[in-house]
C-alpha cells in the first residue's frame, strides 16, 4: 500500500519518491520537487530540513556519484 504523497513545501511538484525495494527496509525515503526552477530534496523521517539546489547543481552532484568522485567522503 502506498504511503502518503510527498509534500515538499507550498507550490512544489513532486518528482521522484522511491520506494523500499528489498524486504525490511524502511520507508525512510529521499523525496524530490520541483518549485520556482528550484529542486527541493527531504529526507522522509526529517521533513522539516529541506535542500534546494538548481536543476544543474544536482545534474553535477549525481554525475559525481556515479562516477565515483565522492567516495573517500563515506571512508
Amino acid at each position: 500500500m502506498p504511503g502518503p504523497p510527498a509534500v515538499v513545501a507550498p507550490q512544489a511538484q513532486v518528482v521522484g519518491r522511491p520506494r523500499p525495494s528489498w524486504p525490511g527496509e524502511t520507508n525512510d525515503c529521499v523525496e524530490l520537487a520541483t518549485a520556482g526552477g528550484e529542486i527541493r530534496i527531504r529526507e522522509s523521517d526529517i521533513p522539516a530540513d529541506i535542500l534546494t539546489t538548481t536543476p544543474g547543481g544536482l545534474g553535477t552532484f549525481i554525475r559525481a556519484v556515479k562516477a565515483g568522485a565522492l567516495d573517500h567522503l563515506g571512508r
